[in-house]
């Protein structure tokens, strides 16, 4: 099953591509088009959205969460939802006429009947929506985002210049609708059928009721500005809030719209683990949270550019609507990812509860803003609302929905907020004005991006940005170190000798990684200190593979590939080579990593100063609490704090370890043990080994913990099943390997 983060990935590049492409021909549109233009629209917007609530009565999220339903079932659904199609579009156009008599603007009317077509096509598209969500094909999704966002952009970018005017932004919404409709009806090959059966809709009646209800009154919270602003002010003063309000819902749509639709049907395979639903959710959270903070400030203090710069001059007036609005940008990233998690643990009706609280009091307060007369009491009334239901939608979810005191909560997000106080007050006494819109958008940028980082730092999230920083500039850095390598040309052969206590560099591998492990093995022959030999184990399941031209070519110059070994896992790079070569040092690696030119020297220095230790490049130490062993998640990962040799350091050997000879007992290279009770943890069976030799592991200094990965590699890996903090496979053969040797590795751990 496919991860968050990897769906978010999938999601978030289709996303970002679209946003780029909407700002684009925004910034195009806006210049071509007037603010009564947008303001028109903008009305009819709040009719077809009201109408939008009815397009699947909340069956989509029902077929996404109901896990027993067949494609019978399915399509009997959809059937139902193409009548629900053909009735909202009708009774559209038959409303069409009061509305125009309503805001007494004659126009109103034929665009209404227009947009009854887009309705009908969004209707019949919620279900197949649904389906291609269910089966988790986000990179489908992902292309069809894409392609129609560029596809209706040029078509109304050419319609504004005919002079169509409105009409331009309402043939958008058709085409791109249709467009939509028949991508999903070729992927989901839904079929329609005049027989709907009672029982199709049994399973999901309950929650898509629920769900509906929520989506009704959200509807009215989020639309009462709009449309009283429509009504008592004016198209003109609507199409500039309108703006401003469309710019504030870019980072909440662009980026938790990117995570919100995946987390649902990701997390509903365990609706029945709210622990788990609740743990994966706080990492999500935070993230959503820091990016939040990001975003606000940087709004904030650059409205009046972003405004200038993306729709030119003529909308000045959204400029101070924008400001602050922002203000509530935070609020709505956090909460705006509530939904899917409400629905993820079965929670609709509770979900339903907390929106309808939150519209009461976005109602009143946009009622009293708009009291006061100007659209900035307004935009600061609509702003208090968004955080005011944040904090009522978290207290029903987290009070309520997973049972957990709403104060724990508030505490996980102290340090972000007072990042976010940090910054207003920095840019407050010392402000900057600069008069070039692009340079003064840069240096505001700049400035409260290192702010943002120093914040960080000082709440001591700095594991967050060191996590950031390797996702991103990591990656383009081993993406670099990757091409490089691959590149680089062996001046000379290994020397070959037959003494005792030779350096021996031994890997194993696997199918899925022969065409990437090039990289790996030429960073060893550009070792500073070479290697005797690099010795290749491979397994059985390489038997009938034929190993990649960069590879055979390696061998003239020392690489020696081995085949046809027991099937051991990760324990094939060092349990054979340390039989076959019991006299000389065994220093082991791992087939998807990149090793700096020190590495064998360091690991050499080390043996020279502690000879009767391992030497490991990156260790952890054991931790116990009250005596009992704590989950290895909980282990004192990538311990740096001491260079002398100890029980409690646990070495980790794809880092690059350095084994001496004869520091492993004999049972060590017991096949069938180490396949009856640790088959994919080696560093766990290993650290057992030792222990029952009496042989500590000392810690080897070096620029970074951990080699970089090789580009493409970590697809498949066992950290991710070694290491899951809900179904951790290290702890599992701690268990066994204590019972069956009748050692506790509490005995030899740093005790909290």
């Amino acid at each position: 099953m496919i991860s968050i983060g990897k769906a978010s990935v999938i999601n978030g590049a289709a996303k970002y591509s679209t946003v780029i492409l909407n700002i684009l021909f925004t910034a195009v549109l806006a210049r071509i088009l007037s603010p009564e233009d947008y303001g028109i629209v903008a009305i009819t917007a709040v009719f077809t959205v009201f109408f939008g609530l009815f397009a699947d009565v909340g069956l989509g999220a029902g077929v996404i969460q109901n896990q027993k339903l067949t494609k019978e079932n399915i399509d009997e659904i959809f059937s139902f939802n193409t009548f629900l199609a053909v009735v909202l579009a009708l009774l559209f156009c038959l409303v069409a006429g009061p509305i125009a008599s309503f805001y007494n603007i004659p126009v109103l009317k034929p665009i209404c009947c227009l947009l009854s077509i887009a309705l009908f096509f969004n209707t019949m598209n919620s279900i197949p929506n649904a389906v291609l969500m269910k089966q988790q094909k986000f990179m489908l999704v992902g292309m069809r985002t894409i392609f129609v966002c560029l596809f209706t952009g040029i078509i109304t970018i050419i319609l504004a210049f005919c002079g169509l005017k409105y009409y331009a932004l309402v043939l958008q919404s058709i085409i791109s609708a249709f467009f939509i409709f028949v991508w999903n009806m070729v992927s989901t090959k839904l079929r329609f059928t005049l027989r709907i059966h009672r029982a199709s809709f049994a399973g999901i009646k309950s929650y898509s009721f629920w769900q509906f209800l929520d989506k009704f009154v959200n509807y009215f919270s989020r639309n009462t500005d709009h449309f009283l602003i429509g009504k008592f002010l004016g198209q003109v003063p609507l199409g500039y809030y309108d703006k401003s309000y469309k710019l504030m819902l870019y980072p909440v749509q662009n980026f938790t719209h990117v995570i919100s639709p995946v987390m649902h049907p990701i997390l509903a395979v365990h609706q029945d683990d709210k622990d788990y639903i609740y743990r994966k959710y706080l990492k999500v959270m935070k993230v959503l949270s820091l990016f939040g903070i990001y975003i606000t400030v940087l709004c904030f203090f650059c409205s009046r550019e972003a405004i200038l710069i993306v729709f030119g001059r003529n909308w000045t007036e959204s400029v101070s609507c924008f400001q602050i609005l922002s203000l509530a940008i935070w609020a709505q990233m956090t909460t705006s990812s509530t939904g899917a998690i409400f629905q993820s643990i079965g929670e609709t009706r509770k979900m339903f509860v907390a929106t309808f609280l939150a519209s009461v009091v976005m109602v009143l307060f946009t009622l009293a803003g708009l009291g006061l007369g100007t659209l900035e009491a307004l935009s600061f009334a609509v702003a208090i609302a968004f955080n005011i239901s944040f904090v009522l939608n978290y207290y029903v979810l987290m009070r309520y929905g997973f049972h957990k005191p709403f104060l724990d909560l508030v505490r996980y997000l102290l340090p972000d907020l007072a990042i976010c106080g940090g910054i207003f007050i920095v840019m407050a006494v010392l402000p900057i004005h600069i008069g070039n819109l692009f340079l003064s958008a840069v240096v505001k940028g700049a400035v409260m991006t290192l702010l943002f980082i120093l914040g960080m730092w000082a709440t001591g999230q700095k594991g967050l940005l060191r996590y950031a920083y390797r996702k991103v500039i990591g990656r383009l850095i081993c993406k670099y170190k990757g091409k490089k390598l691959r590149n680089m040309v062996i001046k000379e052969p290994l020397r070959s000798s037959t003494e005792k206590g030779r350096i021996i560099v031994s890997l194993t591998s696997f199918p899925a990684r022969l065409d990437t492990l090039d990289i790996c093995i030429k960073s060893l022959f550009a070792q500073s200190v070479k290697p005797d030999k690099i010795v290749l184990y491979l397994g059985t399941e390489c038997d009938d593979v034929p190993l990649p031209g960069r590879l055979t070519e390696l061998e003239k110059y020392g690489l020696e590939v081995k085949k046809g070994y027991a099937d051991i896992r990760p324990h094939k790079k060092y349990l054979f080579a340390m039989q076959e070569y019991p006299g000389d040092f065994i220093i082991t690696v791992d087939d998807d990593l990149m090793y700096d030119r020190n590495m064998i020297k360091s690991l050499l220095e080390s043996y020279k100063r502690n000879p009767n230790a391992v030497s490991a490049r990156r260790v952890h130490r054991i931790t116990s609490l009250n005596g009992d062993l704590e989950p290895y998640d909980k282990f004192d990962k990538c311990w740096t704090r001491t260079t002398e040799p100890s029980h409690m350091l646990l070495s980790t050997n794809g880092a690059g370890t350095l084994f001496p000879p004869g520091c492993l007992p004999e049972e060590a290279f017991d096949i069938d043990t180490i396949k009856k009770l640790c088959l994919d943890a080696d560093d766990i069976w290993i650290k057992f080994m030792l222990i029952k030799k009496g042989v500590p592991v000392v810690w080897v200094k070096s620029h970074q913990s951990m080699p970089p990965e090789i580009p493409g590699t970590q697809k498949i890996a066992l950290y991710y099943a070694n290491t899951d903090k809900e179904n951790s496979n290290n702890d599992r053969c701690i268990q066994a390997m204590e019972e069956h040797f009748n050692i506790h590795l509490a005995d030899y751990s740093y005790r909290r």
